[in-house]
């Protein structure tokens, strides 16, 4: 089964050509390398296709520039994708298996749709039937003489429920700050990146096979605490992100130790993968820089010491020695 791995958000605002969205490409749970083959992205909406462009690649992640000419053209809508890949073979592969990926392109505030014309709704035509009346009230009023002011009558009840003045509400522009625990209901789209403890949450699952069964529902950072996390490589004090893909039984999750800072992730597809333990930086040999590597080591490939131009490996044939730089190598003995 083929998947697409959201790697970050997607939406975008018209005209923002700084926008990146980053896919993983996975097939049968494993991360795709596309190097050396050839990629596109078709991209349609509601009326149906529209263009295919190439993306940007770095092998394992697929990225698609707003800064391409056919994207700068996208209006305010929700759109689909999916990527194309051609194997060497010829051999094309669509991704994802199963539907399309949504992203959404909104307005900004110089954006328009079109010719501005009056919309005449009934709100219309009663208002100006309203002031019609109004002014013949008005004009008839004028020729009757005014009577004598009457008396003040009685103050009514208060607005049920009714704030006490204009701070007690939240308004559409502005900044603002509002206290209280709030309920949303509906799909919250943030324009902004959101700032403060909200990207973290306390936990509401012990089971992390719970958690790959709803992608959708439980995307985003969780912190557990004491207790057992079921189905996953630790317990307790752990950090979990969840990743979905372009269903919501795919994606994957990653799980930090707190006390210890181990770091594991395993892929969802329809069910837990087996999980991964990344590996710690300061623990593993790099390919440049000084290091010291301790413990016994055991290499078994054509292993070469080089400096300058004297140097020394050893082959499957026996010991050789160079004192050119490694253009030329001689048999030689320890």
């Amino acid at each position: 089964m083929k998947q697409i791995v959201i790697l970050g958000d997607t939406f975008n605002k018209v005209s923002d050509t700084s926008s990146e969205f980053r896919f993983n490409l996975i097939k049968d749970t494993v991360i795709q390398d596309v190097t050396g083959k050839t990629v596109s992205v078709t991209i349609a909406n509601a009326s149906g296709y529209l263009f295919d462009i190439t993306p940007k690649n770095n092998g394992t992640e697929v990225k698609l520039d707003f800064s391409d000419d056919k994207l700068k053209e996208l209006t305010p809508d929700t759109y689909k994708l999916e990527i194309n890949v051609t194997n060497t073979d010829g051999n094309v592969e669509i991704y994802p298996s199963n539907g399309a990926v949504e992203f959404l392109v909104t307005r900004n505030l110089k954006s328009h749709t079109g010719t501005l014309v009056p919309q005449i709704t009934f709100d219309t035509v009663l208002a100006d039937v309203k002031k019609a009346v109004d002014e013949k009230v008005a004009d008839y009023v004028k020729t009757i003489a005014k009577g004598d002011k009457g008396d003040t009558g009685p103050q009514g009840p208060a607005g049920k429920d009714a704030p006490s003045n204009d701070a007690q509400l939240v308004h559409n522009t502005g900044n603002e700050t509002i206290n209280g625990d709030k309920t949303f209901t509906g799909t919250i789209y943030a324009n902004n990146r959101i700032q403060g403890s909200l990207a973290t949450r306390i936990a509401n699952f012990t089971d992390l096979a719970t958690v790959a069964s709803d992608m959708y529902s439980y995307q985003g950072i969780w912190w557990f605490g004491s207790g057992t996390l079921l189905n996953s490589p630790v317990s307790s004090y752990v950090l979990v992100e969840v990743f979905h893909g372009s269903i919501k039984t795919n994606g994957y999750i990653r799980v930090t130790a707190a006390i210890s800072g181990d770091s594991y992730y395993a892929n969802v597809n329809g069910g837990l993968s087996t999980w991964n333990k990344y590996a710690q930086d300061v623990t593993v040999v790099h390919n440049t820089g000084n290091e010291t590597v301790a413990g016994n080591k055991t290499l078994t490939g054509l292993t070469t010491i080089l400096v300058g131009n004297y140097g020394f490996r050893v082959t499957s044939s026996g010991f050789e020695k160079t004192t050119d730089g490694g253009k030329t190598w001689v048999k030689t003995t320890l």
